[in-house]
């Protein structure tokens, strides 16, 4: 009964994923914005980073309002048109939460662009050498859309052309992206042949003890993923610093960064639970763990898509986006349960079976994976959060690189610390386990599951 719901809670969100993906592969880009019917007094359409050089072309195809039922084209009065704040970083808040009054847009103020009977219409904005903060000047731009009609319905076509320099579309802090994602490529690359060779391949001597169990392979093929998942970014960023469209690309790093997001948190929950080489099964209370976790994993990444291909322009992105960070927050605190599980039961073993020596290794192994793993991710959900906010527009580049270092710091310390060696301390058994380890392992799957 209990494997049929796991089953049922699987195929559905398959099933959500198929339905939203012909969407991801078919949706326009985020250039494109449709506004339809949408009662709200300021809309965020785009935040972009500019350097001098940089141009916003904003071309308006339809603009509409709803007067007293009726839909009419919009005048100069009231007032329609599009608002700019520029910021040096990216910490800015709500404009509502700014309390900059509807009634500013009627002055002729050289941050409000506004919109009148003619349209179709073109806005264009060159960024100049100013570093004062103030319209035209370098910075990063938050591009609202503002309707000053009071308790009425706008409903626009447009698309946004970002340009830094005419040939680059890419915001500031996203132009050494595809550099260095080709080199965390090139880098994981190298980590994977070397864990296969050095690792994975049985050794040519017989002599040599070869521990390889089903976590190892799943390790491999999770870095394998990780690897494409680079390649992938590194390929669509390019692309969108070239032609300013992903061409595809987005459509194969959506499927790895689907597939690595789900493997990440099932591979640590079984090195967690110690599956495979500290016990051949799954507890009860893992496998309520695992039903749990991977389902609002797979929720969390699709969540994730949707932000990704959606607009800030949108009504439901905040709600996605809201949704994906509080489903990541529980599986990141859902996966230490079975890390805290471990060591309880090994801090018990070594009291009471004799193996202190064994049990108190294993039993440091795991403390230090706790710990790893807690650092990961407080070091990317927290400091990392912090730091985007705080760090100046063309330099968001960093965030990125320190996260993605911290993910490397994981994995090579948790393949380092469980590699299947003769030489690793955790593999080192007694000499009487051998014998009597089939009865170890029944004894603790009576204790695990009265």
């Amino acid at each position: 009964m209990v494997q049929q719901s796991k089953t049922n809670i699987y195929l559905i969100l398959l099933s959500l994923f198929l339905v939203l993906f012909p969407h991801f592969t078919s949706a326009l880009f985020r250039q494109d914005h449709i506004i339809i019917n949408d009662r709200r007094q300021y809309i965020l359409l785009e935040k972009f980073g500019f350097l001098p050089g940089g141009k916003l072309t904003i071309t308006v195809n339809e603009c509409k309002y709803e007067d007293s039922g009726t839909w009419k084209n919009m005048t100069k009065d009231p007032v329609f048109g599009f608002y700019f704040i520029v910021k040096k970083t990216d910490d800015h808040q709500e404009i509502k939460q700014m309390q900059i009054p509807c009634q500013t847009a009627k002055v002729d103020t050289v941050n409000f662009k506004q919109l009148d009977e003619s349209c179709p219409k073109t806005i264009s904005v060159s960024i100049g050498q100013r570093q004062d903060l103030g319209f035209g000047s370098p910075g990063l731009y938050f591009v609202y859309f503002a309707n000053c009609q009071k308790e009425s319905s706008v409903s626009l076509k447009m698309h946004l052309n970002f340009n830094n320099q005419e040939t680059n579309n890419l915001s500031a802090g996203d132009i050494p992206l595809p550099m260095i994602y080709t080199l965390l490529s090139i880098i994981y690359f190298g980590i994977i042949i070397y864990w296969i060779f050095g690792f994975i391949r049985k050794p040519r001597d017989p002599s040599v003890i070869h521990r390889v169990n089903t976590i190892h392979y799943l390790m491999t093929i999770f870095i394998i993923v990780k690897f494409l998942t680079l390649v992938c970014s590194a390929s669509e960023y390019y692309n969108l610093q070239l032609y300013g469209r992903p061409r595809g690309w987005n459509v194969a790093y959506y499927i790895f960064s689907f597939l690595k997001g789900v493997m990440l948190f099932t591979v640590i929950l079984l090195i967690g639970t110690g599956w495979s080489f500290l016990k051949p099964f799954l507890s009860d209370k893992d496998k309520k763990v695992f039903m749990v976790v991977v389902p609002l994993q797979l929720l969390a990444n699709i969540a994730l898509i949707v932000v990704d291909e959606s607009t800030p322009s949108s009504i439901s992105f905040v709600t996605w986006y809201e949704l994906f960070q509080l489903i990541d927050i529980i599986c990141c605190g859902a996966i230490l349960i079975p890390i805290i599980w471990s060591i309880k039961h090994l801090k018990e073993a070594s009291e009471t079976d004799g193996k202190a020596a064994l049990n108190m290794n294993k039993l440091r192994l795991f403390r230090q994976f706790y710990l790893t793993v807690v650092a990961y991710v407080y070091f990317t959900r927290i400091v990392i959060m912090l730091l985007s906010r705080t760090v100046r527009f063309d330099l968001l580049w960093i965030c990125v690189i320190l996260t993605e270092f911290a993910a490397l710091l994981l994995f090579t310390t948790t393949g380092y610390s469980f590699r299947p060696t003769a030489d690793n301390p955790y593999f080192k058994l007694s000499h009487d386990d051998d014998g009597n380890e089939g009865i170890q392992m029944k004894e603790m799957k009576s204790e695990e599951e009265p």
